[in-house]
């Protein structure tokens, strides 16, 4: 018997920004299961936010706090 892993996730992202820096607030959850583990869980949850690539070219920018 293998052992196998699933993972899936969550993202929210405010409608509204902030104009001075143009960002908006993000939250994220992450969650992963292992066979190998009984089944076990990993849990992650993250907030910071995501500046407008309007202003700043093609380029996404986001800071990050994981717990």
């Amino acid at each position: 018997m293998r052992n196998w892993s699933t993972q899936y996730g969550i993202e929210f992202k405010r409608a509204w920004r902030l104009d001075f820096p143009p960002m908006r607030p993000v939250i994220a959850a992450d969650i992963k299961h292992y066979d190998e583990n009984s089944r076990s869980r990993d849990i992650s949850v993250c907030a910071g936010v995501d500046f407008d690539k309007s202003k700043h070219g093609d380029a996404n920018c986001r800071f990050w706090s994981n717990t």
